[in-house]
């Protein structure tokens, strides 16, 4: 015959912790440079353009690219496939900051579509965001060129 197996004490479950949010840093770069390129320099540094998840976010972006010449600059956000606006981190979109009439979807001057998105400086000197071609330097760089950026969100 064999022996039982001696019972063993349960466990007290205990609490989990809360879950803490990411950590990241910014860094904003000024380059006249297209969406995709942009992204790609980001990832290289480990990040991605940045995602923009709450007023909170927007405002500490805004401050950043404040410091700089820039009147555009590059998020990670850009319309998929299906039509829908996603962040290039995959985190959902909750939080918008639309300039008047935007998005556009496509460009009223010559049609072409508006998948990628960036912020505009306003003339009151505030930021909203903007749909736009992937590389509008490159068809008008005469109104673009010396004025882009590009923020880079990566995690700590």
């Amino acid at each position: 015959p064999t022996k039982a197996p001696e019972p063993t004490e349960t466990p007290e479950p205990t609490e989990s912790p809360e879950p803490t949010e990411k950590a990241s840093s910014y860094q904003v770069f000024s380059e006249d440079i297209s969406w995709d390129n942009a992204e790609q320099k980001c990832k290289d540094m480990g990040g991605h353009l940045v995602a923009i998840n709450d007023e909170e976010e927007f405002s500490k972006v805004c401050e950043l690219l404040n410091g700089t010449n820039a009147k555009y600059a590059w998020v990670g956000c850009y319309r998929s496939s299906s039509g829908n606006f996603t962040w290039t981190n995959g985190d959902s979109i909750e939080y918008y900051n639309w300039a008047p009439n935007e998005p556009s979807v496509t460009d009223g001057y010559d049609g072409t579509a508006e998948d990628y998105i960036m912020l505009v400086r306003q003339s009151d000197g505030s930021w909203k965001y903007n749909d736009s071609r992937m590389d509008p330097v490159a068809d008008y760089s005469y109104y673009y060129s010396g004025r882009v950026a590009y923020v880079c969100e990566i995690p700590e």
